[in-house]
């Protein structure tokens, strides 16, 4: 393998390489010249350049005749055999922009993680067949670049950092509850009467037990209580559907259930508050075809599921 001797490979000795190359195929400098557009001596400079980096005589010059020295036979062997393989580099690089493939590591919150894998991944999967997708669900914050992901998907106030954070789109919190429960309890018919009701705390939540809300015309946390506290909110959700109780949760996790009926919302416009919702990935010169393949189709479906 060529790379001897006194120095790493850059852009001027790959340069180099390619003119020695080319002064090798057509016989003379002149000729090397005409083909790659540049003159005589940046043609003699370039090869001189090469020579003095390898530490070897690559062409025995005379009057008459340009050839190869025993050293410049082997070394232009070397040479093309570099330059090949920063081709080889070059085109699977552009063909990876056509197709995104490789291993995509995205975490998420466990309720957010499970919408995704039944949503969103099956059309994404079909639509980029070469992809593979390892998925992290925890209920924690994960630093992307320590745990080595490639993209996180977060609801919520986001901390300050120095990851590049894509908005999906504001989410809308509702309170809801079963048919059960507020046949027995009876439908709040303001936020005050929250305190009289048995609320279902998610601590993981922003808000924990001081839901937002819009009393008198001004924002109000009202702090609420009951006697189930939890740090899901899928199992907020399912104990709110089984009449446990109210549960605040975003809008889009408990679409299906209130289309069916087993949740209903409750105090509709009287929650003070929409959550952002981001696909956050670290910052990079070139953002890989896979992660952008990834925010661009999130981005895209979440648009179009807010205007059905």
């Amino acid at each position: 393998m060529l790379i001897p001797l006194n120095g790493t490979i850059d852009l001027d000795v790959m340069k180099s390489m390619s003119v020695f190359v080319e002064v090798a195929s057509k016989g003379s400098f002149a000729a090397a010249a005409r083909s790659l557009t540049l003159s005589t001596t940046s043609v003699s400079r370039h090869v001189i350049e090469l020579e003095n980096w390898l530490g070897v005589t690559l062409f025995l010059r005379t009057t008459r005749k340009l050839s190869l020295t025993e050293e410049g036979a082997y070394y232009l062997n070397e040479c093309q055999n570099v330059i090949n393989d920063v081709e080889q580099i070059r085109t699977t690089a552009n063909q990876a922009l056509v197709q995104p493939s490789g291993t995509l590591r995205i975490t998420a919150p466990v309720f957010l993680a499970k919408e995704c894998v039944q949503r969103v991944f099956p059309e994404f999967l079909a639509a980029f067949p070469e992809l593979n997708i390892e998925l992290s669900a925890v209920d924690r914050f994960v630093d992307l670049v320590d745990e080595g992901l490639d993209v996180a998907l977060r609801v919520g106030n986001l901390p300050d950092s120095s990851l590049i954070a894509k908005g999906l789109g504001d989410v809308r919190l509702v309170i809801i509850g079963s048919p059960s429960y507020l046949s027995s309890a009876g439908k709040p018919k303001s936020p005050i009467d929250l305190k009289n009701h048995n609320c279902i705390v998610d601590t993981i939540a922003i808000f924990k037990n001081r839901w937002p809300m819009k009393v008198g015309g001004k924002r109000r946390n009202v702090v609420v209580s009951g006697n189930v506290t939890v740090n899901n909110g899928e199992i907020a959700r399912d104990l709110a559907a089984q009449g446990v109780g109210l549960a605040l949760l975003p809008e889009f996790f408990v679409l299906d259930q209130l289309k069916q009926g087993d949740l209903v919302e409750v105090l509709r416009g009287k929650v003070d508050s929409q959550v952002g919702f981001y696909a956050v990935y670290p910052q990079s010169r070139h953002v890989t075809p896979k992660v952008r393949a990834f925010v661009d189709f999130i981005s895209d479906y979440f648009v179009r599921t807010n205007e059905t």
